[in-house]
């Protein structure tokens, strides 16, 4: 006798979790008469039953907490889309869970436009460009003398979280640094894990 529903159980993907690249789908599919587990995936919010494709075929291992099934989401446009776990028992016991995922495989748009490069600046420099994204987590401006070579030589002077567009992105005070030769860097990265993606400017502090 079996009254027992099979566990079907997706834990990462999180429900509405922002992913690029290829994608690994944890969960566990189990049952003490266990007969297989699949995924299936379809582009939307709520699928049809005609638009669920195969991600991973019918499998005869039970599986707990640990890899159902790997995704490459490059292969999918960026939007929603949709996970389904399928898990059926010797008895034809059927359970189920769903998840939506938001794939983003565009990395952020970075771009100064001023200062322009090797301008000479002086006193209180209006730095304006671009850091934009669907899913932008940060943007982070910040300038580093051009001797210096480590990354912990980076100073921030401004950061953000909402996407910009061709605007003032940070004002550097150049009174409170020595005269000489300067990088602006411009950081963004996105919600979805890409790399981050960054932009430089050189300029001349003449006070």
């Amino acid at each position: 006798v079996d009254n027992t529903s099979p566990r079907a159980e997706i834990t990462r993907p999180e429900n509405n979790q922002i992913v690029s690249g290829k994608l690994e789908v944890i969960g566990s599919a189990q049952d003490d008469y266990f007969q297989y587990y699949l995924v299936e995936g379809a582009v939307g919010l709520n699928p049809s039953s005609r638009d669920w494709e195969t991600i991973a075929a019918e499998n005869p291992k039970a599986v707990t907490d640990s890899d159902l099934c790997r995704l490459d989401t490059t292969e999918q446009a960026d939007g929603i889309y949709s996970l389904r776990l399928i898990v059926k028992d010797q008895v034809n016991r059927v359970s189920s869970v769903q998840r939506v995922i938001i794939i983003d495989n565009q990395p952020p748009k970075v771009e100064l436009k001023s200062p322009v490069e090797n301008q000479k600046v002086t006193k209180i420099v209006d730095i304006i460009g671009t850091a934009s994204d669907a899913n932008l987590k940060e943007y982070r401006i910040s300038i580093m003398a051009e001797e210096q070579q480590k990354e912990d030589d980076w100073k921030p002077i401004e950061s953000g979280e909402e996407s910009k567009t061709e605007v003032l992105l940070a004002k550097w005070n150049t009174l409170q640094v020595i005269d000489g030769p300067y990088r602006i860097r411009l950081v963004a990265v996105d919600k979805s894990g890409q790399p981050s993606i960054e932009t430089t400017r050189r300029v001349t502090v003449d006070n």
